[in-house]
């Protein structure tokens, strides 16, 4: 029996796998927002692939989140807040982020994907990030070790 329904299980994973699941990309399922009347709706002045390609921007190496243009890329009224820090003005901002030099201390990759402008919020953009960091150079006072760490 538990052999039988795991090949069911197999099955049915390959069938949604192979594309012959009744769903397309396309099929709204209920409670799934749909994302082009959204963005229609929306009274933000930047348009989705706009706003997303500043992000990308804001992100690039000449930049790094305001770190190599010496905070241009934020408002002057900016603010950082997360779970844990924050608020924090633009000043501070800076600072804390200048002050860690990750960048002298580790070779990293960003790993970057899956740009979105979200839907409901349509001032905010969303992504995902897997770096993979070597660590190069000693880092608060911790000294380099040949690792590879997925953070």
């Amino acid at each position: 029996k538990r052999m039988k329904a795991a090949k069911t299980l197999l099955v049915s994973a390959l069938s949604l796998a192979t594309g012959t699941a009744a769903f397309s990309s396309t099929t709204l399922i209920p409670g799934e927002i749909d994302v082009s009347n959204a963005y229609s709706q929306s009274t933000f002045p930047i348009s989705p692939p706009d706003l997303v390609s500043r992000a990308k921007q804001v992100l690039s190496a000449e930049i790094e989140l305001g770190t190599k243009d010496n905070g241009a890329c934020l408002a002057d009224d900016f603010e950082f807040v997360a779970a844990v820090v924050g608020p924090i003005n633009k000043e501070e901002f800076l600072n804390a982020l200048g002050s860690f030099k990750l960048t002298e201390s580790f070779d990293i990759d960003q790993n970057l994907f899956g740009f979105t402008v979200d839907s409901i919020q349509t001032n905010r953009v969303w992504y995902f990030s897997r770096q993979i960091a070597k660590q190069i150079a000693p880092f608060m006072g911790t000294k380099p070790e040949d690792l590879k760490e997925d953070l």
